[in-house]
This record gives C-alpha cells, sequence and structure tokens, in this order.
C-alpha cells in the first residue's frame, strides 16, 4: 500500500476531530470522522477521532498506522496505570510514524515511557533505558521515580539535535497583560506564599 494510506488524527474530544476535519478543508485535505464502530478503516483515507474512542475499541491500537498524529498526548503520561495511555504506547509502536504534540510533553522521565514510536529504548528496553534518570520499579510491577531535571534538559536537547523535538514559540506582541486586585482571604495568602515557596525551592534544585 501507499505510504500515507491511512492516517489517524487522535484528539480530546470530538469538537477537535471535527475543527481537525474543517481546517483540512484548508489544505484540499479530505478528513473522515471514523464512523461509530469501526476500528481499522477498509479505505484508504485520513481518520479523524478521540482518545476514548481509542480506549473503547479494541484493535485499533494493534493496526500498522502509516501515520499517527496525536493531539493534546499529555493525555496518555500515566500510560503504566491508565487504559488509554498504555492503548497510545501500543499503538505508537506499531505505527509507521508518530508526531506527539502537547505543550506539556513530560515532566519526568517516566512520562516518556508511552512514546515507543521514537526509538530511545528499542535496544534495551525502556525499564532499562529509565534507570539513568532513576526510574525503578517494586515487585508489583509499579513504577516510580524519574525525576532528574538536568538529565531531562540533556535529553530535550538530543531529541532537538535528533530532529524529533520541536518547539514552536508562541509571539505575544500586542498582547497587553490585565491585572485586577481584589481582598484576600487568610487561606488564599497562605496558599500564596506557600506556592512562592515552591518556586523558589524548584529554583534551587534546577539551578
Amino acid at each position: 500500500r501507499s505510504p500515507m494510506e491511512h492516517v489517524l488524527f487522535l484528539s480530546a474530544s470530538q469538537t477537535l476531530a471535527k475543527e481537525f476535519k474543517n481546517r483540512g478543508l484548508d489544505f484540499d485535505l479530505d478528513v473522515t470522522l471514523l464512523p461509530p464502530g469501526m476500528t481499522v478503516p477498509d479505505q484508504p483515507g485520513i481518520y479523524a477521532t478521540t482518545y476514548d474512542t481509542l480506549r473503547l475499541r479494541e484493535g485499533m491500537e494493534n493496526h500498522d498506522w502509516d501515520f499517527v498524529i496525536a493531539d493534546e498526548i499529555a493525555g496518555a503520561r500515566r500510560w503504566f496505570e491508565s487504559k488509554r495511555g498504555a492503548k497510545m504506547k501500543i499503538l505508537g509502536g506499531n505505527a509507521k510514524k508518530v508526531l506527539y504534540m502537547s505543550a506539556t510533553p513530560y515532566h519526568t522521565a517516566l512520562e516518556v515511557g508511552h512514546m515507543d514510536a521514537l526509538g530511545l529504548w528499542e535496544s534495551q528496553g525502556f525499564d532499562q533505558w529509565a534507570k539513568q534518570f532513576g526510574v525503578t520499579k517494586d515487585i508489583q510491577g509499579n513504577y516510580f521515580g524519574g525525576n532528574a531535571p538536568k538529565k531531562l534538559v540533556k535529553l530535550r536537547q538530543q531529541l532537538i539535535e535528533r530532529g524529533q523535538f520541536i518547539e514552536q514559540q508562541k509571539d505575544l506582541t500586542n498582547y497587553k497583560p490585565n491585572f485586577l486586585m481584589v481582598p484576600l482571604s487568610a487561606e488564599q495568602k497562605t496558599g500564596l506564599r506557600n506556592g512562592i515557596e515552591g518556586f523558589e525551592l524548584a529554583q534551587d534544585y534546577w539551578v
């Protein structure tokens, strides 16, 4: 079959899937919302659906999709304890190409674990690869750790150099901030102080 015969767009909601379909018209792309009950398309094309559909329809993840566009992929970060994330991990591993899109792709090395398509642990498996970031696994199979800020920064740079991580800067020119001052309760003041202390601790940890 052709290199892009079966393309799948995944989003967090039907509204976003429909928006993707409509935007496709701007580029002369005919996008079809994945019909109810369909797991694998019987015709070539670009199909759009949601992560909930992936979670509920058995077998979608096993198809060797030619190209998967995974929008708001942060929803799969808990792949080790959620069905949606686990199925996304399988789907990404079976697909020929995957585009992961997110404003917050990962905070720990453990949260990268569903991105099999990156090929980072292809030769040794995720568990062995993740040990360098402090990821461990207990006898029950539960994962822990992975919060290694300096190593994660290095990982990000390596992905950029490999052409696998692209950052899109948002132009805030002509945006004007507006502030509104309101009386704060004692509880709110305590919460703000705790937040400030948390940021200061994070700064000390990262810098």
